[in-house]
């Protein structure tokens, strides 16, 4: 009965034209939020920058646990220990080769392909981060984080 009376007083919110913001938990819905609580600004959604850890190797060192963060690494990081992020490259490349035609620069394919109607050019790039590993295991610290 709490559920129904709760969603009628969202619709009749809905129809008056105010908002409101819900979370929606166990056992039903929460109010977190309205327009008479925000001093009538509404919602709004912005764009943000990426954030990069710096010196991600050095967070690895001073690592005691398994990481419990997702951390996204800077490409100039990543070149200073490719050896160590080679792996997780080439892992990547080959669960997307199977996906992509390669076209060499100033070839005949290349140029056949771009010329055919549709045909798009997508950008591509990498982007390198250090995940929690879901099958960490304390006793070894080569376990407690994914280079992706």
């Amino acid at each position: 009965v709490m559920q129904a009376e709760l969603l009628h007083e969202v619709e009749e919110e809905i129809a008056e034209g105010n908002w409101s913001m819900y979370l929606d938990l166990e056992p039903g819905l929460v109010k977190i939020a309205d327009q008479a609580s925000s001093g009538g600004v509404p919602p709004r959604v912005y764009k943000t920058e990426v954030s990069y850890t710096p010196d991600i190797e050095d967070v690895i060192s001073k690592l005691t646990g398994p990481l419990d963060v997702t951390h996204t690494v800077r490409t100039e990081d990543v070149m200073k220990n490719l050896e160590a992020w080679r792996p997780a490259i080439l892992k990547e490349m080959k669960g997307i080769e199977s996906a992509i035609v390669k076209l060499v620069p100033g070839s005949e394919e290349r140029a056949q392909w771009f010329n055919k109607a549709g045909v798009q050019r997508l950008p591509m790039k990498f982007v390198f981060t250090l995940k929690p590993n879901d099958k960490a295991m304390q006793n070894e610290p080569g376990t407690w984080f994914k280079r992706k």
